[in-house]
């Protein structure tokens, strides 16, 4: 048995991450209710992870998953990567950490799909007492929450020069996408206040920890629920060499995200039951929507540099010189906390579009390719299809919880997304061809008068994700064979189980997941803790 640890809890939360820090960090809010937390990863001791230039790091580390998708037959084959974090913090410990909540739209849209209670007057109202946001009034923005917020830096002229390209091109600005006004050009609103990350493992949990009713558990695999009769009774772990069961007296609670949440219901017999057979395990609860709706924002990413060192001078932070590190380290400042990708602009693939369906997300320097050296000035674009219609799955390799699994977006399936794509591209390129941005364009990856033959080729063959996987166990009305979850989280047919983390999505918004995987861990630990729907 695993040394040193109580084997008996009330509430079992399963995934260290951005919602699991919040459920167990609310949960254990009831000094009566006895909480542990399960992660995988280590505690987060990586100083990288701390500024915003070291993402690339992280993603290098050992507090990443490391996922990888099955060969895209509509991506040249391509097998796109899909970093996830493996640390108390998850994805939010390596990712950009920039906040984007999409718009009441897309939370309106989940509870036309079956998800009663969960639209975009609740989400808002939820996100008011989550976040601390300067950002101006008028927007519903909350001022008080856990959640603190603050603007990219600004360390380039190259920002400004991308706003008034967005004006030029007739794509606006906006004084705060996530409030009143969701298109047009605007800064990042990221997780790193003062210039250090502070994602829920420091608003929620790290206040929590001195509650004696609260385990935090690392290095711990969880590798299968135990499921008594219909009933979750706890799970099964491995750590440092050992196994053993952690006992769940209410609920095993999972927020192990769209990956692992439903590799862990499948490895538990709780999944499509043709699927389980194959792979020799027992079907529990025959639900063929665990690991179905895969949804994920497919972006590629086009380039420029000037033809010659003059102009606006490419930024660099560079965490092996030391003085940059002793800035950052001293003040929280310097070109550390500046990461490259400052600003964004959501717009419209075409004017007949009654919404934004296209993320354009803006760096300051050229990419690689382009780089002859670190004099040379320019800018990137990644553009990302916000309204993907293509969907995917989530499978099991085998019954090995130690497999990976088996990831397959479907990217481009849906013959409605390519086209989408290709404008979004168009858009990018029209960008480019402003006065304001044509001194920089000298050198370029894609050419303006490229044909929609030739852009579909680049995408094609440029793939990259916007790391947003979500809806692998979703909710939904009780006549919807597909729905995974009813709209207060719980499994369909097995009690004291719930999946509260961005697997429950009934369909992606267009902002990023950070927000949603905190409004699905509060509005799920607000039902749990009142025993009833909010």
């Amino acid at each position: 048995m695993v040394e040193q640890v109580e084997t008996t809890f009330d509430y079992v939360v399963v995934g260290g991450g951005l919602a699991g820090c919040a459920v167990a960090a609310r949960l254990s809010e009831n000094p009566d209710a006895r909480v542990i937390l399960i992660e995988a990863g280590d505690e987060n001791r990586y100083e990288q992870s701390y500024y915003s230039v070291g993402v690339h790091a992280m993603f290098e580390s050992e507090a990443n998953w490391a996922f990888k998708t099955v060969p895209q037959p509509e991506l040249n084959n391509a097998e796109v990567a899909h970093p996830r974090g493996k640390v108390i913090g998850g994805s939010a410990a390596i990712n950009i950490g920039s906040w984007s909540r999409g718009i009441a739209a897309d939370y309106d849209a989940w509870e036309a799909a079956g998800a009663g209670g969960w639209n975009g007057k609740d989400a808002l109202s939820y996100y008011e007492a989550i976040e601390t946001s300067k950002r101006p009034d008028g927007g519903g923005r909350g001022r008080r929450g856990p959640m603190i917020f603050e603007d990219t830096p600004v360390v380039s002229r190259m920002t400004d020069l991308l706003r008034r390209a967005c004006i030029e091109a007739g794509y606006g600005t906006t004084e705060d996408h996530n409030g009143a006004k969701f298109d047009g050009f605007d800064l990042w609103e990221t997780i790193f206040p003062y210039g250090r990350r502070r994602n829920s493992a420091e608003a929620y949990l790290r206040s929590a920890r001195v509650r004696k009713n609260l385990t935090v558990l690392t290095r711990a695999m969880t590798t299968r629920i135990e499921i008594a009769g219909n009933r979750a009774t706890g799970v099964e772990i491995e750590r440092d060499g050992q196994t053993g069961t952690i006992t769940a007296s209410r609920e095993v609670l999972l927020c192990a995200g769209a990956f692992g949440s439903p590799q862990l219901l499948m490895l538990s017999g709780v999944g499509p039951g043709d699927h389980l057979r194959t792979h020799g395990i027992k079907t529990v609860a025959d639900l063929p929507g665990v690991g179905a709706n895969l949804i994920d924002h497919l972006a590629t990413r086009l380039g420029w540099a000037a033809g010659s060192p003059e102009g606006i001078a490419p930024v660099y932070g560079d965490p092996s010189d030391p003085s940059q590190l002793e800035t950052w380290r001293h003040s929280g400042t310097g070109l550390l906390s500046a990461n490259p990708y400052t600003s964004i602009a959501f717009v419209r693939s075409t004017d007949e579009v009654d919404l934004p369906d296209i993320e354009l997300l803006f760096g300051i320097n050229p990419p690689e390719s382009l780089t002859v050296d670190k004099t040379v000035s320019g800018f990137t674009t990644f553009v990302a299809h916000v309204t993907p219609q293509s969907r995917g799955t989530v499978r099991l390799a085998s019954a090995d919880p130690h497999d990976p699994p088996v990831i397959d977006p479907g990217y481009l399936t849906d013959p409605n997304d390519l086209p989408v794509l290709i404008a979004g591209v168009r858009r990018a390129l029209a960008l480019a061809a402003t006065q304001q941005l044509r001194p920089y364009t000298g050198r370029y990856e894609l050419n303006q008068g490229a044909t929609d033959e030739e852009i579909a080729a680049w995408i094609r063959s440029h793939p990259v994700t916007m790391f947003h996987p979500v809806g692998t166990t979703r909710m939904g009305a009780s006549d919807d064979a597909y729905a995974v979850l009813d709209p207060e989280l719980r499994v369909r047919g097995i009690d004291g189980l719930r999946v509260l983390d961005v697997s429950a999505m009934p369909g992606i918004i267009r902002g990023h997941t950070m927000a949603p995987a905190l409004y699905i861990a509060e509005r799920g630990a607000a039902v749990i803790r009142t025993g009833s729907r909010m």
